[in-house]
């Protein structure tokens, strides 16, 4: 990946590959992991033959989100794993 110009408010996020973590690859997961725990976020390529179908489902995975996310906050707190760096 090609840096921005020094004076850009442009950020460098990388991309993991979904299908590669589906094939379990070693060296994608632990790219997942580092940027986990580096930057916090990232890219997921759902590109590939395998992950495409995702994209096409997701006014479902959007309803989905918005159900859970409307529920109430005590409701939400169950799923609490008591660590931030858990879920």
């Amino acid at each position: 990946m090609r840096p921005p110009p020094a004076d850009s408010r442009i950020a460098l996020v990388d991309t993991i590959d979904f299908s590669r973590l589906l094939d379990k690859d070693l060296t994608e997961r632990y790219k997942l992991l580092a940027l986990c725990v580096k930057d916090g976020f990232f890219y997921l390529d759902l590109g590939g033959p395998r992950t495409r179908q995702i994209l096409f489902d997701k006014a479902d995975i959007v309803a989905i989100m918005e159900k859970y996310f409307s529920l109430p906050e005590d409701v939400k707190m169950r799923d609490n794993r008591g660590t931030h760096t858990h879920g």
